[in-house]
C-alpha cells in the first residue's frame, strides 16, 4: 500500500519465487493504473521493469538509503 492505495498481498496461490512474485505485483500495478512501483528487492525490480516497461520501478535499498530507477528491456531489440 501506498498513498491512496490499499494494501494488496501476495495471494496463498501466488508463489514464492522472485519470478512469480514479480509477475503478480506488475499485474496488480498495471490493474490499478499505476505509474510508478518501489520494489526492495534488486531481482524483482529488475522482473518488474521487464514486465511492465510501462512502470516507472525503482529499487529501494535500505542499506543504502536510496533508490535507483530500473530500466529493463522486455525482450532486447537486434542490431539492424
Amino acid at each position: 500500500g501506498f498513498g491512496d492505495l490499499p494494501l494488496a498481498c501476495r495471494p496463498a496461490d501466488v508463489g514464492h519465487d522472485a519470478a512469480t512474485m514479480a509477475r503478480h505485483k506488475a499485474e496488480v500495478a498495471t490493474r490499478w493504473g499505476c505509474t510508478h512501483f518501489i520494489e526492495g528487492d534488486p531481482e524483482q525490480a529488475m522482473r518488474i521493469a521487464a514486465i511492465a516497461p510501462h512502470l516507472l520501478v525503482s529499487w529501494w535499498s535500505c542499506h543504502e538509503g536510496r533508490a535507483w530507477t530500473i530500466g529493463a528491456a522486455a525482450q532486447p531489440t537486434r542490431a539492424p
